[in-house]
C-alpha cells in the first residue's frame, strides 16, 4: 500500500510539473551585459549564457553583468521592465503564443528614451535572444525563456 501511494504522489508531481512548465505565463530572465575587450571571464551570474555567448557573432573578451530581472508574464498582458543604468533601458514584453516547443512574444526596447527595437520573436523553449544596444558603453541585452 505504501509503495502504490508513493508512485501516485510521484506521478502527480511529474504531471503538475509538466502543467507548470507550459502554463499561460511567459517566464523570462533579462540580463544586461557590458561587453569589453579587456581580458576576463564570464561573470558567475551569467555562466548559463556562456555557450550562447560563445556561439554568437558578438565577440568580446569579457562580459560584466550590470543588471538582471525575472518576470512571469501572463499571455496577452505586457510585462514592463526598467533598468536605470548609465543609460535608461526599458523593455516591454507581451506573450503572443506559448507552445509546447516554442514561444512567440512581442518585444520593444528603448534606450535613453529612443525606441531601438520593436519586433515579434519566436524562440525555442529555453532559448535566448541577444540584442545589442548602442550607447556609452555599448550593452548587450539577453532575453532568455524559462531560466
Amino acid at each position: 500500500m505504501r509503495i502504490i501511494f508513493c508512485v501516485i504522489v510521484v506521478l502527480f508531481n511529474l504531471i503538475s510539473n509538466l502543467d507548470a512548465a507550459y502554463s499561460d505565463n511567459l517566464e523570462v530572465t533579462i540580463d544586461v551585459l557590458e561587453p569589453s575587450e579587456e581580458p576576463g571571464k564570464i561573470a558567475p551570474g551569467i555562466q548559463y549564457l556562456e555557450d550562447k555567448i560563445n556561439r554568437s557573432p558578438l565577440k568580446y573578451q569579457n562580459y560584466m553583468e550590470l543588471a538582471s530581472a525575472f518576470r512571469s508574464i501572463p499571455q496577452g498582458e505586457t510585462g514592463k521592465i526598467e533598468f536605470n543604468l548609465r543609460q535608461q533601458l526599458k523593455l516591454e514584453i507581451r506573450p503572443i503564443d506559448l507552445g509546447e516547443r516554442k514561444v512567440k512574444f512581442s518585444l520593444k526596447i528603448w534606450s535613453g528614451g529612443s525606441l531601438i527595437l520593436e519586433s515579434d520573436l519566436t524562440l525555442v523553449r529555453m532559448g535566448t535572444v541577444m540584442v545589442g544596444s548602442p550607447g556609452n558603453p555599448d550593452l548587450i541585452i539577453a532575453i532568455s525563456e524559462g531560466f
